[in-house]
């Protein structure tokens, strides 16, 4: 617990992925993408869903959350090829926070 070594009152949450993972494999029979549709954590309460086809968060509280743009008065300030604060070879054209639920 180091960061409450700066600050008593700080935490870090933490969120045991083999509760999920045990529910999704004795549900569909292995790991399978609908672990990001049927857990509780990527609900509106938490960190909303996202559509389908636009990967964007559509509830809960990141819901059409904008990224932001590219600040040309920072000559250090990294941005992706449409101008948003995400990294230079990020080539999401989309304005909002997303998030992509795919298992290789």
């Amino acid at each position: 617990c180091a960061i409450q070594s700066v600050h008593p009152s700080l935490t870090v949450p933490y969120w045991d992925y083999t509760i999920d993972s045990y529910e999704t494999r004795k549900k569909y029979g292995g790991l399978d993408g609908k672990m990001f549709q049927d857990s509780e954590l990527w609900g509106p309460k938490w960190w909303g869903n996202t559509s389908t086809d636009k990967h964007h968060i559509t509830d809960g509280r990141w819901a059409y959350q904008r990224i932001t743009s590219y600040n040309s008065s920072d000559e250090h300030a990294f941005h992706s090829p449409y101008g948003y604060a995400r990294a230079p070879w990020n080539l999401n054209p989309s304005p909002f926070v997303t998030r992509f639920h795919k298992l290789c």
